[in-house]
């Protein structure tokens, strides 16, 4: 027997009294198949076994739409939990925690507190960005140009912007410390969107071949696949141009290092991606959906940093131009975060 709860944005939504409880999930464009923080939340819970059924919302265009989609869900009342993915959609869960505070709420990414309704995750992005500068500054003192480049998604994104901090200090602390004799090319470029490879493209292009940045911190989303062609397109020009350099890039938040690879069904040789800053944003969906199952559900805030193991680096798989010593380096730098000799807080203008 089915019943008849309710319908979202002219879904109907239907279930069954015997079915596993349903979570509904949340986050902003580009939404699924953003190759970062949406995608592992997505592949992360696909691996994980939970009682529940997943309801992936389609996602909306902007930020207002977001704040109404999340309310319809929250009046149905047959979400378990409601997940929202993404710091940007802070204010739109507080409105909705409050318009409805018998339905539970997680956001991941960003923080509320106040709300007996909210679970919160929040992610030190910055501390993992300042290795991935350690390592940018290591790959770059072993090219002639001696120059980093800097392409993000949207200027005025506050992730995007804890990401280049962190990127910028650990650039500067590995100079500082190594005399790496390394820049950072100025100023940092944008995309201007969330999912726009053909302007990714563009810009990756001008840094490699114009520029000449031998490698790039790339933030960009689900721009990532213009910069994957980028990568091949500026390999050709160099090495026809005998420069005889490899275009690099350092990916974020989520694990890209893959995607550097010379073929993407094989699986194995040497990346252009050196390496990619992550955080366990499946991890913490995984851990409120699995408290509010057992009715263990906590209000407040949950911090993932270095120290906590939830923020980091990928582990140079495929990269073989990173030596073992630069490696020992940079976790040397890791332990100095850890313990707190080195402090990285990115706060917002």
């Amino acid at each position: 027997m089915l019943i008849v709860f309710g319908s979202v944005g002219g879904l109907l939504l239907l279930t069954n009294p015997f079915e596993p409880s349903r979570v509904a999930i949340v986050t902003m464009n580009p939404g699924w198949g953003d190759m970062t923080r949406a995608d592992q939340v997505q592949e992360g819970l696909g691996l994980r076994v939970a009682s529940v059924l997943y309801d992936w919302i389609d996602p909306p265009a902007t930020e207002a739409e977001a704040g109404t989609l999340i309310q319809n869900l929250a009046a149905t009342g047959i979400y378990m939990l409601i997940i929202v993915v993404g710091e940007e959609l802070t204010e739109e869960v507080d409105a909705a925690a409050g318009a409805y505070p018998n339905q539970k709420f997680a956001l991941i990414g960003g923080e509320i507190t106040g709300r007996t309704n909210v679970a919160s995750a929040t992610f030190a992005m910055e501390e993992g960005a300042f290795l991935a500068g350690v390592t940018a500054a290591f790959v770059a003192s072993g090219d002639p140009g001696h120059l980093i480049g800097i392409l993000g998604t949207v200027e005025s994104d506050i992730p995007v912007q804890r990401l280049i901090y962190g990127f910028i200090e650990g650039v500067r602390a590995a100079n500082t410390t190594h005399d790496l004799g390394v820049y950072i090319h100025e100023p940092y470029s944008y995309v201007g969107s969330y999912n726009d490879s053909e302007a990714a493209y563009t810009e990756a292009m001008n840094f490699f071949t114009y520029v000449n940045t031998s490698i790039i911190f790339a933030p960009v989303r689900g721009s990532m696949p213009g910069i994957r062609q980028a990568m091949f397109d500026a390999n050709t020009t160099l090495v026809e141009e005998y420069t005889f350099r490899d275009p690099y890039v350092i990916a974020a938040e989520h694990n890209l290092d893959y995607y550097g690879l010379p073929d993407l069904t094989i699986g194995t040789g040497r990346t252009w991606v050196t390496t990619s800053v992550i955080a366990d944003f499946d991890l913490a969906a995984y851990n409120v959906i699995n408290a509010t199952l057992w009715n263990e559900f906590e209000p407040g805030v949950t911090r993932f940093s270095l120290g906590h193991g939830g923020v980091n680096i990928t582990e140079f798989r495929w990269t073989t131009y990173v030596s073992e010593n630069q490696i020992e380096e940079i976790f040397n730098f890791q332990d100095l975060i850890v313990n707190g000799t080195i402090t990285v807080v990115y706060t917002p203008p």
